[in-house]
């Protein structure tokens, strides 16, 4: 819960920079709200997407395993 709750918080500061294009169109078009959308992708992660996308954005590069 801990982790969507910081990934939620990450994509919501600098969605241009995170959400897939499909997204930021819409966006943009003003269709859905930010927090709708951001929302909407992290619920399509699986849990292993979610958990490296996790990983990629909040722990320092040292830290992944090979």
């Amino acid at each position: 819960q801990e982790m969507i709750a910081a990934l939620y918080r990450r994509i919501l500061e600098d969605p241009e920079r995170y959400l897939p294009d499909y997204l930021k169109e819409r966006m943009r078009q003003g269709l859905d709200p930010v927090d709708v959308l951001v929302c909407d992708y992290i619920a399509s992660f699986s849990d292993n997407y979610a958990m490296r996308v996790y990983s990629d954005l909040f722990m320092p590069r040292g830290w992944h395993l090979v």
